[in-house]
């Protein structure tokens, strides 16, 4: 709740600074990767290759390891979610019809790349999964890990610090995107009470969707409040807007796919595919359609169903 606090009050009385902290994010986005993989690189013991890349644990008990990895795939999927955060700060980009789909694409290239080097560079940190995963006794098992690299909690908790900054930048960025989507909404009439959604402030200069990132706020503080109550209640309701978002991405890849594939018009774009439209949007709406079945599986195969006691 605090940062999400911290997030919507930055968006309403910085806005205006927000390019140039898009632009220092970026800087220490790419320093916070040096940051962290160098130590791991020269400091953490080393797994074998053999089992970084022929090792695989089937934790859930699924009919086997492939079935496993594809319910797994969900959490690697959702480094995608958010790739098209751009588009709803669109109407305040200049020549956002190239330069936003051309962020999209660099952004997804850049950090698919430094995420790429990052997870091989983990998984090569990790000596026993066990004991450093499962059951580690830190808040968030990746802290042990740079703990046993650096053999040092000082050097796990500097270590840990970009990844808690990029956690606020991007809680900001969400903030700001969601805001702008749920006004974009309103103004055609797309949400209950739309004139209060889409109701404009002017604050130091800038026209600002004040009541959107209010409103935002309030889902966010309602759902901290839920994991308070119960976990399993959260995480059902994670899988569902998991599911929700891929519904969506299919539907709108899909849509474009259908008038691609029988030859209906598309509105002019300055910024197109070109050939490859069609096998990029058929990939991407069946990636999207897997996503959105399996976002809705449990993480073990054997469930235990919760019986409500009896007074």
């Amino acid at each position: 709740m605090a940062f999400a606090l911290f997030a919507v009050a930055f968006n309403v009385f910085g806005a205006k600074h927000l390019p140039l902290f898009e632009g220092v994010i970026l800087f220490f986005n790419i320093i916070g990767f040096f940051a962290v993989c160098i130590p791991l690189w020269v400091l953490a013991p080393k797994a074998s290759s053999t089992e970084v890349w022929t090792s695989f644990t089937n934790g859930g008990d699924w009919a086997s390891a492939g079935a496993a990895c594809i319910v797994g795939l969900l959490t690697p999927a959702g480094a995608f979610i958010g790739a098209d955060s751009a588009s709803h700060m669109s109407e305040e980009v200049r020549n956002a019809s190239l330069t936003v789909p051309r962020v999209m694409i660099f952004t997804v290239f850049l950090n698919g790349v430094l995420g790429l080097v990052a997870i091989v560079t983990f998984v090569y940190s990790i000596q026993d999964i066990q004991q450093q995963i499962l059951e580690s006794t830190y808040a968030f098992p990746y802290i042990g890990i740079f703990a046993a690299a650096t053999n040092s909690n000082a050097g796990a908790i500097g270590m840990t610090i970009p990844w808690a900054v990029l956690s606020t930048a991007s809680c900001i960025n969400s903030v700001a995107a969601g805001s702008r989507q749920a006004w974009a909404f309103s103004r055609d009439e797309g949400f209950p009470f739309s004139r209060w959604f889409q109701r404009i402030v002017t604050i130091q200069g800038t026209p600002l969707p004040v009541n959107s990132m209010v409103a935002s706020l309030a889902m966010t503080v309602v759902l901290s409040l839920i994991v308070l109550g119960s976990t399993e209640a959260f995480n059902s309701i994670a899988g569902l807007l998991s599911g929700s978002i891929g519904f969506s991405y299919s539907l709108s890849i899909g849509c474009v796919l259908w008038r691609r594939l029988y030859g209906a018009p598309l509105p002019y774009a300055r910024w197109s595919l070109g050939k490859w439209g069609v096998p990029i949007n058929a990939v991407g709406c069946l990636f999207e359609i897997l996503v959105t079945v399996i976002s809705f599986f449990p993480l073990a195969s054997t469930v235990t169903a919760y019986v409500r006691p009896t007074r």
